[in-house]
């Protein structure tokens, strides 16, 4: 059985704007921090991994 091959490629687009500028002009990007926040406050495992606690 044979693994998928997976090829990536990165493309800079007219504008010049890198993947990270793509990245914070996402139109989801509040959505993901929303995400992060809620797994914070509530998983006492990955808040006590952060905190140190």
């Amino acid at each position: 059985m044979s693994s998928p091959s997976v090829s990536y490629s990165a493309s800079v687009p007219a504008s010049g704007a890198g993947p990270a500028e793509e990245g914070l002009a996402h139109p989801r990007l509040p959505e993901f921090w929303q995400m992060v926040d809620l797994i914070l406050e509530r998983d006492t495992l990955v808040r006590r991994h952060l905190v140190g606690a």
